[in-house]
């Protein structure tokens, strides 16, 4: 079936009483979610393409189902459901619930605007079986919850421990020579490169969501360095980050003269042993050291990032490795 064929078909199952009365906001049985998605379909654009049969048939079936274990007093209202349901998942793309109301993710890509819900069950012969929403991740899930969390945080306090910028709708926190703004209202993490706004991955999320929320008062550098599996409380968490750095290793390996460059434009500056050494700005106001060593014909190669002894007064042992994971997708991005 065309989308265009099926946009008359439920453009006609609409009287011209029933299109009156939506103008008019009159007494349908019908949300206004779904008044205003049945307006936009009736002046709606036909658009090219193919609509799988077999889908649209399902899709049907599993209403009348849902129909009848949750609406079955209500059959008045069953058919503008129904019409707007087919509309938003056959001819116009878009998730069947208010974006707003389940805090569904949109995100411009390419080919398209692709949608992702917290709220989507993953078990067939459901609506959400047929909706166009991806399943959030549970990593975007973690990090909503904890944005959430921050919205409820002293932030003035926070500007003031780490002498942050802000103004009355963000705090600005620099991090590997990048600027980054924090939404006071809802903690989304944005950054801004070449007048395009994007939003800020899981490890420097979850990374300034610690720092600000949960360092401790007073907290302030040694100055002395050390490996990640050295630092103050991590008895319980022995490892040097060896096997999350491999991937790094093999990509920097005998590539000291890019990856010197990228390590500058992170901010950084040469220091320590090394074929190549640097001291970077994980923060403005506190650095780590990376050191690496390329492969010979003895030993392979070796990358170690070194953090102050006091970096656990600053976010939690657990974070430090959000942080090592942040910087090291830095780098990787600026030498591919």
């Amino acid at each position: 079936m065309k989308q265009a064929e099926l946009l008359e078909r439920l453009r006609q199952a609409v009287s011209p009483e029933e299109w009156a009365a939506l103008e008019k906001n009159s007494s349908l049985p019908v949300s206004p979610f779904n008044r205003k998605v049945l307006l936009e379909m009736r002046d709606a654009s036909a658009p090219d393409g193919e609509i799988p049969v077999e889908r649209a048939a399902g899709l049907y079936e599993t209403l009348q189902a849902f129909y009848a274990e949750c609406m079955a007093e209500q059959t008045a209202g069953q058919k503008y459901v129904t019409l707007a349901c087919f509309y938003l998942t056959f001819v116009a793309g878009r998730p069947m619930h208010p974006i707003e109301q389940l805090d569904i993710k949109a995100t411009e890509t390419g080919d398209g605007i692709v949608y992702e819900c917290p709220e989507k069950s993953t078990l067939k012969k459901t609506v959400c079986d047929y909706c166009v929403c991806k399943r959030m991740s549970n990593y975007e899930i973690t990090k909503r919850q904890m944005a959430r969390a921050f919205a409820q945080y002293d932030q003035e306090k926070m500007a003031q421990k780490f002498h942050l910028d802000g103004d009355k709708d963000y705090l600005y926190i620099r991090c590997l020579n990048r600027t980054y703004q924090i939404r006071r209202t809802d903690g989304t993490v944005t950054w801004e490169e070449n007048g395009i706004v994007r939003e800020a991955g899981f490890n420097e999320t979850m990374t300034f969501y610690d720092l600000l929320c949960n360092a401790k008062d007073g907290c302030s550098l040694s100055g002395e360095f050390t490996a990640i599996g050295n630092l103050v409380n991590a008895a319980n968490n022995p490892g040097s980050g060896g096997s999350l750095t491999a991937r790094q290793t093999r990509l920097f390996d005998h590539r000291e003269t890019e990856l010197s460059r990228a390590c500058e434009q992170l901010g950084g500056v040469p220091c320590g042993k090394g074929d190549v050494a640097y001291r970077l700005p994980l923060f403005d106001f506190m650095p780590v050291i990376l050191q690496f060593w390329n492969s010979d014909d003895e030993f392979p190669a070796s990358l170690q990032v070194l953090w102050d002894k006091n970096t656990t007064d600053f976010m939690h042992f657990e974070t430090v490795w959000y942080a090592l994971g942040h910087l090291l997708d830095r780098l990787q991005e600026l030498l591919t």
